[in-house]
């Protein structure tokens, strides 16, 4: 059983104890970056989004800001937000308050680092929403952000050129281990991406996700699906590609790869905790 929905995922971020393998994956994948990581975090920007490696230590929680999670097991997708257009954070709670959407937290204070996506470089901002307890989002740090440099994000007509000609993130694919979850898992979703439709960032967002049970995800990915996680992102599917320049790239850095359906998909569960597909 699969199932493809609408969402407004802004970005999401991959939890590593070994940030700079799980980095360099992506980066011998053909993917760019600039960042120096004096956060001890990794942003590959493209079109409509970033994919962000951070630094977790295996066995201790997860913190950011206010919220706290168990790290679980590592590398994983550990942390997700809704996508937010304009730069006022209090109209998306309103949004998801006025939609009856429980747990949503209060607007936390500011955060800001150095960023370096391009030609343009400087410090972003950003405030943060959290969404505690909504499930099937239990075991992410998982919410909205408001990008209040809106100089510094994605969609930069200076931003780095990706090697592999990547031009955007057009879906993650989640992996549900029941049918409860699985049933759960459309609830929300539906339930959130209405919420979210007169404030989400539209065209700058990862607009679809894919569910999969067990049968779906071993006919898709030839594997068994991984227990480890209570409703796990395992792939995500990047769009523009050079489909043959990833396939030698892929074979360069010793990684198991495989091309379905017109797609290439790239074994990279061991550092990044997902497969990478590769459309053209």
């Amino acid at each position: 059983m699969e199932k493809t929905l609408k969402f407004c995922l802004d970005h999401f971020s991959i939890g590593t104890p070994r940030r700079m393998e799980a980095s360099q994956v992506l980066k011998d994948l053909g993917f760019v970056t600039g960042d120096t990581s004096k956060d001890r975090s990794t942003h590959f920007v493209l079109e409509n989004t970033l994919v962000e490696v951070n630094f977790r230590e295996e066995g201790k929680p997860i913190v950011w800001l206010d919220n706290s999670i168990p790290a679980g097991v590592l590398p994983r997708v550990h942390s997700m937000r809704l996508s937010n257009a304009g730069l006022d954070a209090e109209k998306a709670r309103a949004a998801l308050t006025e939609a009856g959407i429980p747990g949503v937290g209060q607007v936390n204070r500011p955060t800001s680092q150095r960023v370096k996506y391009g030609k343009v470089c400087g410090t972003a901002s950003y405030q943060t929403i959290f969404i505690r307890g909504l499930e099937p989002f239990t075991d992410i740090l998982f919410g909205v952000t408001t990008q209040l440099s809106k100089h510094l994000i994605v969609n930069l007509d200076s931003k780095y050129i990706h090697t592999n000609q990547a031009k955007k993130v057009k879906s993650i694919t989640f992996y549900c281990e029941s049918d409860e979850v699985f049933k759960v898992a459309v609830d929300c979703i539906e339930r959130l991406d209405a919420a979210m439709k007169n404030v989400e960032d539209h065209g700058r967002n990862i607009s679809e996700v894919k569910l999969v049970d067990a049968e779906a995800y071993r006919a898709e990915f030839g594997a068994e699906p991984r227990d480890t996680q209570h409703f796990p992102a395992v792939a995500a599917t990047f769009g523009g590609c050079d489909l043959e320049y990833v396939a030698e790239a892929a074979e360069d850095a010793g990684l198991n790869s495989f091309a379905k359906d017109g797609k290439l998909y790239v074994d990279t569960r061991k550092e990044l905790g997902i497969f990478c597909i590769f459309e053209d």
